[in-house]
């Protein structure tokens, strides 16, 4: 029966089930998950709140199991869950490593359940800037956990701090090879010159191309598509307006694991960086009430020199609304060339007053 050895790709849709996960986000080191259906594995890998499979063949599985897997999927860290199809015709078969939380598997349609974290995007340099500032300890206090994307190479000093392994791109086309090397990728489209000018005019097509491979490698995708982008799109109007009028980023809520709210640029002025923000993290949601959205905060956006209480005013504007931060200490280059030199001591201040 080739039928019942075929895989029904999941992929995000407007209007789809609320309590159907739309998102995949990296397993802490050492746990995970196998889907082994017919002769064809695909690994899974897991938050260690949540579980999704890559594919959920559901010609294959029992109601039961794919319930559990695609729809059910509160696992602690400890938990590992393992499932493997003895042929491409046979029954599925349940191994739990350890038991699911109390209720879950009785109930298909139960709600995840998750404990909440303050999720950080951070460069690998930021890093390195602030354990020096801020101090070593405080800093993995702060941003030692999967939580924590922490983009580029991992220096040998913070390899056991947990974080999410994680590239960045400006080319969607990047993104399969960088798939192969990190739990999570950042599809960045910007009017310059990194994005080709096909994925500047039509970012949430690029968002969905970079998300399909993304999610075939295992990887999550983070969609950061910034408001620049109105200088190509809408070059006459507001650019903040511009950008909510447009939908680029419920777009991409809707294929992206994460969304991030380039908003930094407008931290000097609260007021007008919490109406950005609050205004996008409703489209987002109403576009995926489960995708995870961050805020862009910046020490020096664009060379702009900021204090630490202004930034502390536009994270605790929003931090209601949003599930964390890409905290910015940018220096002059060919992705910032007005930035100047970093500022971590304003980074530093911030974490100081904004985290207990």
């Amino acid at each position: 029966d080739a039928a019942a050895s075929k895989a029904a790709e999941v992929t995000p849709r407007e209007g789809s089930n609320p309590s159907f996960p739309m998102t995949k986000p990296a397993c802490p080191r050492g746990f995970g998950a196998t889907i082994a259906a017919g002769y064809r594995s695909v690994a899974v890998r897991c938050k260690n709140l949540a579980i999704r499979p890559l594919r959920c063949r559901s010609n294959t599985y029992g109601a039961e199991t794919h319930a559990v897997h695609c729809i059910s999927h509160a696992l602690r860290p400890s938990q590992v869950l393992r499932t493997t199809a003895r042929n491409p015709r046979g029954t599925v078969r349940l191994m739990m490593v350890a038991a699911f939380a109390a209720g879950v598997l009785a109930s298909p349609t139960a709600a995840p359940t998750a404990q909440p974290c303050t999720r950080w995007i951070l460069t690998h340099e930021a890093l390195l800037l602030l354990a020096r500032t801020f101090g070593s300890d405080e800093a993995r206090r702060v941003f030692g956990s999967p939580c924590t994307y922490l983009v580029g190479s991992i220096a040998p000093a913070f390899s056991d701090w947990g974080m999410t392994p994680t590239m960045s791109a400006g080319d969607a086309r990047a993104v399969r090879a960088l798939a192969l090397r990190a739990h999570a990728i950042i599809y960045d489209p910007e009017a310059w010159t990194f994005t080709p000018a096909g994925q500047q005019r039509d970012p949430v097509h690029a968002i969905a191309r970079a998300a399909a491979v993304a999610h075939a490698a295992g990887a999550i995708l983070i969609a950061t598509p910034a408001v620049d982008l109105m200088r190509v799109l809408h070059p006459n109007e507001r650019r903040y307006e511009a950008f909510l009028q447009a939908g680029i980023i419920g777009g991409a809520a809707r294929y992206a694991d994460v969304v991030e709210l380039q908003a930094q640029g407008g931290e000097a002025n609260v007021r007008t960086f919490a109406a950005f923000v609050r205004a996008a993290a409703r489209q987002t949601r109403a576009a995926n009430p489960r995708v995870i959205v961050l805020a862009g905060i910046s020490t020096n956006p664009s060379g702009l020199r900021v204090t630490a209480r202004q930034l502390a005013a536009a994270a605790v504007s929003v931090r209601d609304v949003v599930d964390g931060f890409w905290l910015n200490v940018p220096s002059g280059g060919p992705h910032c060339p007005r930035c100047g030199v970093p500022h971590p001591q304003v980074a530093a201040q911030l974490l100081h007053d904004f985290i207990p």
